[in-house]
Protein backbone atom coordinates (compact mmCIF):
# COMPACT_ATOMS: atom_id res chain seq x y z
CA UNK A 1 0.00 0.00 0.00
CA UNK A 2 2.85 2.39 0.75
CA UNK A 3 4.29 2.02 -2.72
CA UNK A 4 0.88 2.60 -4.29
CA UNK A 5 0.52 5.77 -2.24
CA UNK A 6 3.98 6.95 -3.28
CA UNK A 7 3.13 6.24 -6.91
CA UNK A 8 -0.03 8.32 -6.65
CA UNK A 9 1.94 11.17 -5.08
CA UNK A 10 4.24 11.10 -8.10
CA UNK A 11 1.38 12.26 -10.32
CA UNK A 12 0.62 15.40 -8.30
CA UNK A 13 1.96 18.88 -9.10
CA UNK A 14 5.36 19.51 -7.55
CA UNK A 15 4.38 21.90 -4.76
CA UNK A 16 1.41 19.80 -3.62
CA UNK A 17 3.38 16.57 -3.37
CA UNK A 18 6.24 18.34 -1.60
CA UNK A 19 3.77 19.54 1.03
CA UNK A 20 2.48 15.98 1.41
CA UNK A 21 6.00 14.54 1.59
CA UNK A 22 6.75 16.95 4.44
CA UNK A 23 3.46 16.36 6.25
CA UNK A 24 2.82 12.65 5.74
CA UNK A 25 6.35 11.26 5.57
CA UNK A 26 8.24 13.88 7.57
CA UNK A 27 10.77 14.32 4.80
CA UNK A 28 12.97 17.40 5.11
CA UNK A 29 12.64 19.34 1.86
CA UNK A 30 14.02 22.84 1.41
CA UNK A 31 12.76 25.91 -0.38
CA UNK A 32 12.21 26.41 -4.13
CA UNK A 33 12.46 22.67 -4.83
CA UNK A 34 10.91 21.19 -7.96
CA UNK A 35 10.13 17.47 -8.30
CA UNK A 36 8.70 16.31 -11.62
CA UNK A 37 7.01 13.01 -12.42
CA UNK A 38 9.60 11.01 -10.50
CA UNK A 39 9.00 8.09 -8.13
CA UNK A 40 10.70 8.41 -4.75
CA UNK A 41 10.55 5.39 -2.43
CA UNK A 42 12.85 6.23 0.48
CA UNK A 43 12.65 6.20 4.27
CA UNK A 44 14.82 9.10 5.41
CA UNK A 45 14.96 11.99 2.96
CA UNK A 46 16.77 15.33 3.15
CA UNK A 47 16.60 17.65 0.12
CA UNK A 48 18.22 21.09 0.24
CA UNK A 49 17.16 24.39 -1.29
CA UNK A 50 16.84 25.05 -5.04
CA UNK A 51 17.04 21.37 -6.02
CA UNK A 52 15.44 20.36 -9.32
CA UNK A 53 14.52 16.74 -10.10
CA UNK A 54 13.14 16.13 -13.59
CA UNK A 55 10.74 13.50 -14.91
CA UNK A 56 10.73 9.69 -14.76
CA UNK A 57 13.57 9.32 -12.27
CA UNK A 58 13.18 6.33 -9.96
CA UNK A 59 14.45 6.04 -6.38
CA UNK A 60 13.54 2.55 -5.18
CA UNK A 61 13.97 1.10 -1.64
CA UNK A 62 16.52 3.77 -0.63
CA UNK A 63 16.87 3.76 3.20
CA UNK A 64 18.67 7.13 3.34
CA UNK A 65 18.59 9.78 0.61
CA UNK A 66 20.28 13.17 0.86
CA UNK A 67 20.49 15.76 -1.93
CA UNK A 68 22.14 19.08 -1.11
CA UNK A 69 21.43 22.63 -2.38
CA UNK A 70 21.23 23.65 -6.03
CA UNK A 71 21.64 20.18 -7.47
CA UNK A 72 19.94 19.50 -10.81
CA UNK A 73 18.84 16.08 -12.05
CA UNK A 74 17.58 15.43 -15.57
CA UNK A 75 15.24 12.63 -16.62
CA UNK A 76 15.10 8.83 -16.49
CA UNK A 77 17.83 8.17 -13.93
CA UNK A 78 17.50 5.09 -11.72
CA UNK A 79 18.67 4.62 -8.13
CA UNK A 80 17.92 1.15 -6.78
CA UNK A 81 18.44 -0.85 -3.61
CA UNK A 82 16.99 -4.33 -3.30
CA UNK A 83 14.38 -4.73 -0.51
CA UNK A 84 15.70 -4.77 3.05
CA UNK A 85 14.57 -8.38 3.52
CA UNK A 86 17.04 -9.44 0.82
CA UNK A 87 20.07 -7.42 1.93
CA UNK A 88 21.24 -10.28 4.16
CA UNK A 89 22.43 -12.11 1.05
CA UNK A 90 24.84 -9.22 0.25
CA UNK A 91 27.82 -9.04 2.58
CA UNK A 92 28.56 -5.55 4.00
CA UNK A 93 25.41 -4.06 2.51
CA UNK A 94 24.79 -0.56 3.93
CA UNK A 95 22.76 1.30 1.35
CA UNK A 96 22.66 5.09 1.33
CA UNK A 97 22.74 7.78 -1.34
CA UNK A 98 24.39 11.18 -0.90
CA UNK A 99 24.46 13.84 -3.63
CA UNK A 100 26.28 17.04 -2.72
CA UNK A 101 25.48 20.62 -3.65
CA UNK A 102 25.85 22.01 -7.19
CA UNK A 103 25.78 18.54 -8.77
CA UNK A 104 24.41 17.83 -12.24
CA UNK A 105 23.11 14.39 -13.21
CA UNK A 106 21.97 14.27 -16.79
CA UNK A 107 19.86 11.53 -18.40
CA UNK A 108 19.47 7.77 -18.28
CA UNK A 109 22.11 6.81 -15.73
CA UNK A 110 21.87 3.79 -13.40
CA UNK A 111 23.00 3.73 -9.77
CA UNK A 112 23.07 0.48 -7.77
CA UNK A 113 22.91 1.55 -4.11
CA UNK A 114 23.71 -1.51 -1.99
CA UNK A 115 26.60 0.30 -0.26
CA UNK A 116 27.11 4.03 0.34
CA UNK A 117 27.20 5.88 -2.97
CA UNK A 118 28.53 9.43 -2.63
CA UNK A 119 28.71 12.20 -5.21
CA UNK A 120 30.57 15.02 -3.50
CA UNK A 121 29.91 18.72 -4.21
CA UNK A 122 29.97 20.00 -7.80
CA UNK A 123 30.11 16.60 -9.49
CA UNK A 124 28.72 16.29 -13.02
CA UNK A 125 27.47 12.96 -14.35
CA UNK A 126 27.31 13.94 -17.99
CA UNK A 127 25.63 12.57 -21.06
CA UNK A 128 23.76 9.25 -20.94
CA UNK A 129 24.12 5.66 -19.91
CA UNK A 130 26.72 5.55 -17.13
CA UNK A 131 26.35 2.77 -14.56
CA UNK A 132 27.56 2.62 -10.96
CA UNK A 133 27.62 -0.79 -9.26
CA UNK A 134 28.20 -1.07 -5.50
CA UNK A 135 27.82 -4.84 -5.28
CA UNK A 136 29.15 -7.83 -7.15
CA UNK A 137 30.37 -11.42 -6.82
CA UNK A 138 33.35 -12.33 -4.66
CA UNK A 139 34.13 -15.70 -6.21
CA UNK A 140 36.54 -16.59 -3.38
CA UNK A 141 33.75 -16.37 -0.81
CA UNK A 142 31.04 -17.50 -3.25
CA UNK A 143 28.81 -14.63 -2.19
CA UNK A 144 27.74 -11.14 -3.18
CA UNK A 145 29.62 -8.31 -1.45
CA UNK A 146 29.03 -4.56 -1.35
CA UNK A 147 31.60 -1.76 -1.45
CA UNK A 148 31.05 2.02 -1.58
CA UNK A 149 31.62 4.28 -4.57
CA UNK A 150 32.84 7.86 -4.07
CA UNK A 151 33.15 10.54 -6.76
CA UNK A 152 35.29 13.38 -5.46
CA UNK A 153 34.33 17.04 -5.42
CA UNK A 154 34.39 19.05 -8.66
CA UNK A 155 34.82 15.98 -10.89
CA UNK A 156 33.34 15.37 -14.33
CA UNK A 157 32.19 11.89 -15.39
CA UNK A 158 31.79 11.40 -19.13
CA UNK A 159 28.99 9.52 -20.86
CA UNK A 160 28.71 5.70 -20.82
CA UNK A 161 31.21 5.09 -18.04
CA UNK A 162 31.14 2.00 -15.81
CA UNK A 163 32.11 1.98 -12.12
CA UNK A 164 32.68 -1.28 -10.26
CA UNK A 165 32.22 -1.81 -6.48
CA UNK A 166 34.81 0.08 -4.44
CA UNK A 167 35.84 2.47 -7.22
CA UNK A 168 36.79 5.98 -6.12
CA UNK A 169 37.71 9.13 -8.01
CA UNK A 170 39.73 11.91 -6.35
CA UNK A 171 38.43 15.49 -6.38
CA UNK A 172 39.09 17.66 -9.45
CA UNK A 173 39.24 14.75 -11.87
CA UNK A 174 37.78 14.06 -15.31
CA UNK A 175 36.71 10.56 -16.36
CA UNK A 176 36.58 10.09 -20.13
CA UNK A 177 33.62 8.70 -22.04
CA UNK A 178 33.35 4.91 -21.98
CA UNK A 179 35.89 4.41 -19.20
CA UNK A 180 35.68 1.30 -17.03
CA UNK A 181 36.74 2.35 -13.54
CA UNK A 182 37.90 -0.74 -11.64
CA UNK A 183 39.94 0.77 -8.80
CA UNK A 184 40.55 3.90 -6.72
CA UNK A 185 42.35 6.95 -8.09
CA UNK A 186 43.80 9.19 -5.37
CA UNK A 187 45.61 11.76 -7.52
CA UNK A 188 43.80 15.02 -8.32
CA UNK A 189 43.76 17.00 -11.58
CA UNK A 190 44.00 14.00 -13.84
CA UNK A 191 42.16 12.60 -16.85
CA UNK A 192 41.18 8.97 -16.29
CA UNK A 193 40.19 6.95 -19.36
CA UNK A 194 40.24 3.52 -20.98
CA UNK A 195 39.24 -0.03 -20.12
CA UNK A 196 40.39 -0.66 -17.50
CA UNK A 197 40.72 3.02 -16.67
CA UNK A 198 44.15 4.56 -16.04
CA UNK A 199 45.57 8.05 -15.75
CA UNK A 200 46.26 9.26 -19.29
CA UNK A 201 46.93 12.96 -18.66
CA UNK A 202 47.70 15.44 -15.88
CA UNK A 203 45.49 18.51 -16.09
CA UNK A 204 46.07 22.23 -15.68
CA UNK A 205 44.85 23.27 -12.22
CA UNK A 206 43.88 26.71 -13.59
CA UNK A 207 41.81 25.35 -16.50
CA UNK A 208 38.33 26.82 -16.92
CA UNK A 209 36.50 23.78 -15.52
CA UNK A 210 38.34 23.90 -12.22
CA UNK A 211 38.04 27.71 -11.88
CA UNK A 212 34.37 28.03 -12.91
CA UNK A 213 31.82 29.90 -10.80
CA UNK A 214 29.32 27.52 -9.16
CA UNK A 215 25.66 28.26 -8.35
CA UNK A 216 26.36 28.25 -4.61
CA UNK A 217 29.30 30.71 -4.90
Amino acid sequence: MRRIGLLLLTLLPSQIKILLYRWLLRWKIGNRVYIGLSFIDAKRVVIGDDVRIGHFNRFQHIPKLEIRDKTVMGNRNTFVTIPASSLAVIEDAAPSLYIGKDCYIMTGHFFDVQAPLCLENSVTIAGHGSTFWTHGLDYRKNRLVAQPIVIGENSYIGSNTLFVPGARIAPNSIVGMGAVVTRSFDEQYVLVAGSPARIVQHLDREAGWFMRVLPSD
